[in-house]
C-alpha cells in the first residue's frame, strides 16, 4: 500500500524517488523523477535463490505513472479490504 501511495506521489511531483524492495532476495526496483518529469526507473531482481538476476534501467515520462497507479490501487486496494 505505501508503495501504491508513493507511486501517485511521485507523479503528484511531492517525491523524487521510490523504491521497491523484495524482503527475500534483494531485488529492488527505483523510479526516479528528475525536475523536467523523466522518469528513470532501474532495478535489479533476482530470481530463486539468486539463480539468476534481470539488471534493467530506461528512461520515461511521468505521464506513464498515472495508468500505472490506477491499475495498482484497482487491482490492490479497491479489491482489498485495504485502503490508502
Amino acid at each position: 500500500m505505501r508503495f501504491i501511495r508513493e507511486v501517485k506521489d511521485l507523479y503528484d511531483f511531492k517525491r523524487k524517488i521510490v523504491e521497491l524492495d523484495d524482503i527475500c532476495y534483494g531485488s529492488k526496483i527505483i523510479f526516479e523523477m528528475n525536475n523536467l518529469g523523466h522518469v528513470e526507473i532501474s532495478g535489479t531482481i533476482y530470481g530463486r535463490a539468486k539463480e539468476h538476476s534481470l539488471e534493467f534501467e530506461f528512461t520515461t515520462d511521468q505521464t506513464v505513472l498515472l495508468p500505472f497507479y490506477e491499475a495498482l490501487y484497482r487491482d490492490f486496494i479497491n479489491e482489498s479490504r485495504f485502503k490508502i
